[in-house]
């Protein structure tokens, strides 16, 4: 997981977010939990993995907890957040980096 807290040097003004919805198995059940997934696409157009998270559901919490964490790494500059407008992402984004679209 060192790759997930390593230090952001490199910009990314353009940010994809989703989350996909797979089946694991937990306690000897068969669940569904949700995959949250950043990309950041480079000055250079290149896409990278930023981050990602396994959780119960998608929620607000998981969103801005993930959105902090970048910011933390050193994640700055970004102007564009690419998502489904899923309503807790949109205000985690909109809490986490104020004026982004």
């Amino acid at each position: 997981m060192q790759y997930l807290n390593r230090a952001i040097i490199q910009k990314y003004p353009f940010i994809l977010s989703d989350v996909l919805h797979i089946k694991v198995r937990e306690d000897n059940c068969v669940v569904s939990k949700a995959f949250h997934i950043i990309l950041g696409i480079n000055e250079f157009g290149e896409r990278e993995l930023m981050d990602f998270s396994i959780s119960d559901s998608e929620s607000y919490t998981t969103w801005q907890s993930l959105y902090t964490r970048l910011l933390e790494r050193g994640l700055s500059e970004v102007k564009l957040v690419i998502s489904d407008s899923h309503k807790s992402e949109v205000a985690a984004i909109r809490d986490v980096f104020g004026g982004v679209a």
